[in-house]
């Protein structure tokens, strides 16, 4: 059975290298948090750290990608395995103060909490491809494959079926960070966004969430037969 979906915030920002994701909630077993962050500055910056303050004790997430399109556009993915459960701040940093910022951040329970996440797939455009599509090729029927964007446009929207959009962030009328979620498909998962065609400048990731081990059956029942012959 695939991860579940629980609770999201988002937050957005700009002339700073921080961003701050209120009041996040999370609760249930074999919790996940997952934070995506896009960028853009005349240089972009990537991802230093995302940090949850859970009551004092700081829960720094593990990096899943962070890469920048060779130009002015970030992404970066970040997953933390068990967090405390709870409503708190996630306090997100950046190498250098950013135009614009978008940060999504999203809980999941069930999922396998020694591999939580499987490989990611990166990729980013600077000049000639407009929208971003992503393909990952190690997702199992029951993973749920997560992606997150920054992309130079204000009107994207996920395109390939079954997707489910978890953040649609305009930044500043143009900038547009985006997370997305869908079932994962053994034979191969497609996540894409289209849109208008303001500037083909975007960067990517995708990772796909892996559900927690199925608890193992009990033993049969011995027949009423066989415990009175023991």
């Amino acid at each position: 059975m695939a991860a579940t979906y629980d609770n999201k915030n988002t937050a957005t920002g700009g002339g700073a290298s921080t961003i701050t994701i209120l009041a996040f909630t999370v609760s249930g077993t074999n919790r996940l948090l997952f934070v995506t962050v896009g960028s853009s500055a005349a240089t972009a910056a990537l991802t230093t750290s995302v940090v949850r303050d859970s009551g004092g004790l700081n829960e720094s997430c593990t990096e899943a990608w962070d890469l920048t399109n060779g130009g002015s556009f970030h992404s970066s993915g970040h997953c933390l395995v068990a967090p405390a459960t709870g409503s708190y701040a996630i306090l997100i940093t950046l190498a250098a103060a950013q135009d614009e910022i978008g940060a999504c951040a999203t809980s999941w329970t069930a999922v396998h909490q020694t591999v939580p996440i499987g490989t990611p797939v990166t990729d980013s455009a600077a000049d000639t491809i407009y929208n971003p599509t992503l393909t990952l090729a190690d997702a199992n029927d029951d993973d749920i494959v997560i992606d997150g964007m920054c992309v130079y446009d204000g009107s994207m929207a996920p395109e390939s079926p079954g997707q489910t959009e978890r953040a649609n962030l305009v930044i500043a009328a143009v900038v547009t960070h985006g997370c997305s979620t869908q079932l994962g498909n053994v034979a191969g998962d497609v996540m894409s966004w289209t849109g208008g065609t303001l500037y083909p400048q975007w960067a990517a990731g995708a990772v796909a969430i892996k559900p927690a081990a199925a608890a193992t059956p009990p033993p049969p029942p011995v027949m009423a037969a066989q415990q009175r012959m023991g």
